[in-house]
């Protein structure tokens, strides 16, 4: 287990109050009248079925939102009220880090995840006492074996703690080789505000790529090769709905753009099967999902082909397996969802939807 970011980023010395500067004063935000609606407004997505009949509320407090994080009164008063805080709790500090204390004993910050096999290499992160993040290594893999060598020499892939040095917070994630193993790419967020920036690493030089995504939503998928990488994009709501092909090597302007969802009511996701031919995008929203797939072995100008239009309250996952796609589905709304499949050849012909479907395990799915 890691140490609880929120305590290990930040030294104690920082929480503590001093007796001697003078007291402050709670701060009192102003209040100026806003009306705002409930229900359906013209020009306004409210949802499939907004209220009719509206109703309007005196909001006061309305212009203490600031959806881009800038304005510096609303980050002074913020400021304020963590001041005021640290303050009125500073008699609780003895507790908080006897607790703190007491917390850490109970972990294991010396911690080896287990490894897993990709490749002539065996991938795994591990994490240090004292140190807030995790390393990023690998060890070559002896022929047959299932794990490491004992004698297996480590390299240190990515150590977060280098990445987050002299940043106020750091969040990495999708840390991924690519599929010969010479490059490795991760996205990492300094801001909190879940955008991400990815960049990619020489494996054998430990020297950064010029190539680098900004405003990217989570990780990157790489393609069959090391020439590309998939990626995903925000709305200004924050609402993942771009998926876009980068070429290594090119500017981010001159990405291609493979699919956008118009719908404010669904999230674009993407992913490799485990076979690794193709790329599956799914757009889905609470009820219903869409998936496309992308052939990575045919080209690289390979479209989305649909495997089944989105139908309210109809979900599915999809695997690939041999000349088949695996289907995990509520179809006909099955509680316990039911094993289904399709043949490759139907879905790349356009034909892969539900009437398309044959049971895998009639009887033992719900």
């Amino acid at each position: 287990f890691l140490v609880p970011r929120v305590f290990a980023a930040v030294p104690r010395a920082q929480f503590r109050f001093s007796r001697a500067m003078t007291k402050l004063a709670a701060p009192i935000a102003r209040q100026e009248p806003r009306e705002v609606i409930f229900g359906a407004v013209e020009g306004e997505n409210r949802g499939s079925n907004p209220m009719k009949n509206v109703v309007k509320r005196n909001d006061p407090w309305f212009w203490l939102r600031d959806d881009d994080r800038k304005s510096e009164e609303i980050l002074g008063h913020l400021r304020s009220e963590n001041a005021f805080t640290e303050q009125e709790v500073a008699h609780l500090r003895p507790l908080m880090d006897k607790l703190y204390d007491e917390h850490i004993s109970h972990l294991k910050e010396t911690d080896d995840q287990a490894p897993y096999r990709s490749g002539d290499w065996f991938y795994y992160t591990r994490t240090v006492k004292g140190l807030s993040y995790k390393f990023h290594c690998r060890k070559p893999a002896g022929a047959g074996l299932h794990v490491p060598a004992e004698d297996a020499s480590e390299q240190v892939l990515l150590d977060e703690n280098k990445v987050a040095e002299g940043k106020p917070q750091c969040v990495v994630q999708g840390v991924r080789p690519c599929p010969d193993h010479k490059l490795l790419g991760y996205s990492v967020d300094f801001k909190g505000d879940e955008t991400y920036a990815v960049r990619f690493l020489n494996l054998a030089s430990d020297e950064y790529l010029p190539d680098q995504l900004d405003g990217v939503t989570g990780a990157v998928v790489w393609g069959t090769t090391s020439d590309w990488v998939f990626y995903r994009t925000q709305d200004e709501a924050k609402r993942s709905y771009k998926l876009w092909r980068h070429k290594m090597g090119q500017n981010q302007e001159e990405d291609v753009c493979l699919f956008t969802e118009a719908d404010e009511l669904f999230d674009v996701h993407h992913g490799k099967t485990k076979s690794g031919r193709f790329l599956v995008l799914e757009s889905a929203s609470t009820e219903t999902t869409e998936a496309y797939v992308i052939d990575l072995e045919g080209g690289n100008d390979g479209q989305a082909v649909l495997i089944q239009a989105r139908e309210f309250e109809l979900r599915y996952d999809i695997e690939h397996l041999g000349e088949s796609f695996l289907i995990w589905t509520n179809k006909d709304k099955a509680v316990n969802r039911r094993l289904m499949r399709v043949s490759v050849a139907d879905v790349m012909a356009g034909k892969g939807g539900q009437e398309s479907w044959v049971e895998v395990c009639k009887d033992c799915c719900g």
